[in-house]
């Protein structure tokens, strides 16, 4: 790996309460600007992964985070993030692959996380049942979008059944993580003569269980 590393970046950010707090929104517009970060590539001809320095990197996009409360009992939240990642200068060392103008590696054009939660009131505590979803559009797994290395779009959803108690600190409740059991992710690179092959990495399927908490 050789040059030097630099940065430069831009934020702009805005925040809002209203409505007695009931309403809060959370506004940024960012962009970054990065030379010799470090980057890896798969090299067909090499039939190795290579290291090295990116000559340019920008990142830029808007970051959007809302919170509605309508009572005391019940929120909303939603997440989006919009970023355009392009690869403005960003080639092999040896000259044998020049990935310009692609994507980068993991990165989808947009994000939305939605979570709501409502309590239940009960005599000595309350109930508060929850859920949040994750959706996340397309993604290459590398910089030259092999085929088999694209990431389709999906859901990813959490819910959550828990009692507080409101005498001694403590807690029960059952939870149950990625309903969906979306389980793989896209990876890797095109292998010749596989050009529209790729691995793929396995993440945590549906997994579910109760949780017991006790404050000290």
């Amino acid at each position: 790996m050789t040059g030097s590393l630099c940065a430069a970046a831009l934020r702009l950010q805005y925040e809002s309460r209203m409505f007695a707090d009931r309403v809060q929104i959370y506004e940024e517009v960012f962009y970054y600007d990065y030379c010799g970060g470090f980057a890896s590539a798969y090299n067909t001809a090499l039939n190795s992964n290579q290291t090295f320095n990116a000559q340019k990197i920008e990142i830029d996009g808007n970051q959007l985070d809302a919170a509605f409360k309508p009572s005391a009992i019940d929120q909303t939240s939603v997440s989006n993030r919009l970023p355009s990642r392009r690869d403005e200068r960003f080639s092999l060392s040896d000259s044998s692959m020049n990935y310009a103008g692609e994507q980068l590696r993991y990165a989808p054009n947009y994000t939305v996380n939605v979570g709501y939660f409502h309590d239940f009131p009960l005599p000595r505590g309350y109930l508060r049942a929850k859920i949040t979803s994750h959706y996340e559009d397309a993604f290459y797994a590398d910089f030259s979008h092999t085929r088999g290395a694209c990431q389709q779009p999906d859901i990813k959803s959490d819910a959550s059944l828990t009692y507080f108690s409101s005498q001694g600190g403590w807690s029960i409740g059952g939870w149950v993580k990625n309903i969906q059991n979306v389980a793989a992710t896209a990876g890797g690179s095109k292998i010749a003569p596989l050009t529209n092959g790729a691995t793929a990495f396995l993440e945590t399927p549906r997994t579910y269980g109760v949780r017991l908490t006790h404050g000290f």
